[in-house]
């Protein structure tokens, strides 16, 4: 069974690795070979070819709209969370 972590300071850190580490993945390895793996990611690769415009961008407009729909339906905790993520993934 997996231990919840109870310190604030680690699971922010934590986050923030793998949030890196999928942008490492998907820059340095999916991008470069145009592998749709799903997710944000993916929705940008396709478009990309579709309408001229740059992964970093496409993946900026949906995770504003993923931002607005968490303001509206999901709590605080999960709003900081996509919020933190979408500043350091594109």
């Amino acid at each position: 069974m997996i231990k919840i972590i109870k310190n604030s300071w680690l699971k922010i850190l934590l986050f923030t690795i793998s949030i890196v580490l999928a942008a490492i993945n998907f820059n340095l390895l999916l991008k470069p070979i145009n592998v749709v793996s799903g997710g944000s990611g993916g929705v940008a690769l396709v478009l990309q070819n579709v309408v001229n415009i740059s992964t970093s961008g496409i993946i900026a407009i949906i995770y504003v709209i993923t931002v607005i729909l968490a303001i509206l339906f999901l709590d605080k905790k999960a709003l900081f969370s996509i919020i933190y993520a979408s500043i350091l993934y594109p």
